[in-house]
C-alpha cells in the first residue's frame, strides 16, 4: 500500500523558500539532487519552472503547520513539536 504524504516546504536547510529542501525531505531524496534536477530545468526551460517555484510557494503549507495539524488530528491535547520524530 502507498504511504500517505503530504509536501511542504520547510525552512531547515532553505536556500530560497524551502520548496526544493521540503520535497527531497518528504521523498527522502539529496537536497542536492532535487536542486540539481531544478536547475537543469530551469536551464533548458522545460515549461515555466519560475512560475511553477513560487506556485508551489504560496501553496505548500509550512513544515510546522502540517506537523500541528497531524498532531490535533491525533486528538493529543497536550503536544511538544518535535521535527526530528516527523519524518514522511
Amino acid at each position: 500500500m502507498a504511504e500517505n504524504k503530504t509536501l511542504y516546504k520547510t525552512k531547515q536547510g532553505a536556500l530560497v523558500g524551502g520548496v526544493c529542501a521540503g520535497f527531497a525531505e518528504v521523498y527522502d531524496w539529496d537536497v542536492t539532487m532535487v536542486r540539481i534536477v531544478y536547475a537543469l530545468i530551469l536551464v533548458f526551460g522545460v515549461g515555466s519552472p519560475v512560475l511553477l517555484y513560487l506556485l508551489l510557494y504560496i501553496i505548500l503549507p509550512d513544515k510546522e503547520n502540517v506537523i500541528r495539524t497531524i498532531n490535533k488530528d491525533s486528538l493529543s491535547d497536550d503536544f511538544n513539536i518535535n521535527e526530528d520524530d516527523y519524518k514522511y
